[in-house]
C-alpha cells in the first residue's frame, strides 16, 4: 500500500544478526558495539568481524545465521585438519575480516585460501599483498 514502510526481504519478524548474538548470550552490547565501530570503519560482513575479532566461534555464527534465515546447516566437523594454525597465525584477524579470508595452509609455492568470494577483488588485493613473495 502506497505510504507504508516495506517489510523488507525477510518480513516483519526478521531480526538483525547482532540483536539474535546479544539474545542467545553469545555476546555483550559492548562486542557489538565495537564490531559496528570496525564495519563502519572498514566494512565488511557483521559476523564475520566478530569471529575474526574472537567474540563469538564460526560454528556458532553460521548456527545462528542459518537459523536466522531458516536454512538447514551443513557442515564438515573436521575442517580444522585442513587449517595449518601455524600459518593461519602469521595473519591479523582484522586483515583476514576485511578481506573476508581464511589463508589455511601453503602448498609448496601455493596458499590454499578460504573464502565465501573466490572471484573478488577483495581477495585478488589481498593475495598481491600479504601472500606474494
Amino acid at each position: 500500500m502506497m505510504g507504508q514502510e516495506p517489510m523488507g526481504a525477510y518480513g516483519s519478524n526478521f531480526k538483525k544478526i547482532g540483536q539474535i548474538l546479544i539474545e542467545k548470550g553469545l555476546i555483550t552490547q559492548q562486542q557489538l558495539e565495537e564490531a559496528l565501530q570496525y564495519q563502519r570503519k572498514y566494512g565488511g560482513r557483521l559476523g564475520w568481524i566478530l569471529a575474526s575479532l574472537g567474540y563469538i566461534k564460526r560454528l556458532d555464527l553460521y548456527k545462528v545465521l542459518s537459523e536466522q534465515l531458516n536454512l538447514e546447516l551443513n557442515f564438515y566437523p573436521n575442517v580444522t585438519k585442513f587449517i595449518d594454525l601455524n600459518f593461519l597465525k602469521k595473519f591479523d584477524p582484522y586483515i583476514l575480516a576485511r578481506y573476508e579470508c581464511i589463508p589455511a595452509k601453503e602448498e609448496g609455492e601455493n596458499v590454499l585460501v578460504y573464502t565465501s568470494y573466490p572471484d573478488s577483488e577483495k581477495l585478488r588485493e589481498f593475495s598481491e599483498k600479504y601472500l606474494k613473495k
